[in-house]
C-alpha cells in the first residue's frame, strides 16, 4: 500500500515553481552568517551551509530580519524565504520591534511574498538521500531544529514550519521513501496537540516514534544531548527499517 501510495504521488503533476532566486546573488546582498543566530549558538559552519544571513537594507520586507532561505527540491535555486527578527518581543505590545523605536507591527517571523510554506519541507533538498538511505524521515517545527540535529550529524530531518503537518507537505513524506517517521515537535501545549495529530494523519502507513525532550526544542539541546538522547532511536527506526 505505501509504495502504491509513492508510486500515484511521484507521477500526480506538482506546478513547476516560478521566481527562482540564484544562491550567489542572494549571498551577496545579505551578512552571512546571521548573528542572531550565532548569539543564539549555532555554529559559523551550520548557519552558510544553509544561507542563514541578515538583510540590512533598509526598506526591504525582510529588513532587520535573519533569512532563511528555502530551496528547490533539488537544492539549486532559492523557492522564497523565511525571516526571523532580530529582536526579542516587546513587553508592551508583544511585537518582536526593534525596541529602539515606539510600538509597531512587527511578527517574530514573516515569510517572502508568495512563499507558500505549507507546500514545502524545508531540508528536503539536502534530507532526501538520507531519508531513502536510512528509511527514517525527522520531523520538526522549525529551521533551526534542523540545524541543531545537522550540528549533531543528524541529516535526515525536515521542518514544517510550525505545528501542522499539510497534505502537500505529507505528500513530499510519501515520495520519500520513509518508512519511519521520528517526530520531534517543540515541549509545549502546542508540540503535543501537534504531534498527536501527526500520528493521526500517519500511522495507518509508518512507524512511528516519539522521543521525549527536557528542553522547551530541539534547539535548546545540546549536541551531546542530542547524540544520547535522540540518535537511539534513529538506531531503533532504522532496523526496523532494515
Amino acid at each position: 500500500h505505501q509504495d502504491f501510495c509513492r508510486i500515484v504521488n511521484k507521477t500526480a503533476a506538482r506546478e513547476a515553481p516560478t521566481g527562482l532566486i540564484d544562491m550567489a546573488f542572494y549571498r551577496d546582498k545579505v551578512d552571512i552568517p546571521a548573528h542572531y543566530y550565532l548569539q543564539r549558538g549555532y555554529s559559523i559552519e551550520v548557519l552558510d551551509d544553509y544561507s542563514v544571513g541578515t538583510c540590512k537594507t533598509y526598506g526591504k520586507p525582510m529588513y532587520n530580519r535573519a533569512m532563511v532561505p528555502i530551496l528547490t527540491e533539488d537544492g539549486e535555486k532559492i523557492l522564497g524565504f523565511t525571516g526571523r527578527s532580530i529582536f526579542e518581543q516587546c513587553a508592551k505590545c508583544k511585537q518582536w520591534h526593534n525596541p529602539e523605536k515606539d510600538c509597531y507591527f512587527f511578527p517574530k517571523w514573516l515569510h517572502s511574498k508568495g512563499f507558500e510554506g505549507e507546500r514545502v519541507l524545508y531540508n528536503y533538498w539536502s534530507a532526501i538521500q538520507h531519508i531513502q538511505d536510512s528509511g527514517v524521515v525527522i520531523l520538526v517545527e522549525s529551521p533551526g531544529n534542523v540545524w541543531r540535529l545537522e550540528e549533531s550529524g543528524i541529516h535526515n530531518s525536515v521542518a514544517i514550519f510550525g505545528t501542522t503537518l499539510n497534505d502537500d507537505q505529507k505528500q513530499l513524506i510519501d515520495e520519500s521513501g520513509a518508512f519511519s517517521i521520528i517526530v520531534l515537535m517543540d515541549n509545549d501545549e502546542a508540540g503535543r496537540v501537534a504531534a498527536k495529530k501527526i500520528n493521526e494523519q500517519c500511522c495507518k502507513i509508518y512507524r512511528m516514534y516519539f522521543p521525549t525532550i527536557t528542553t522547551g526544542d530541539v534547539a535548546e539541546l545540546s549536541v551531546d544531548s542530542v547524540t544520547s538522547d535522540i540518535k537511539p532511536w534513529i538506531d531503533q527506526a532504522k532496523e526496523k527499517y532494515l
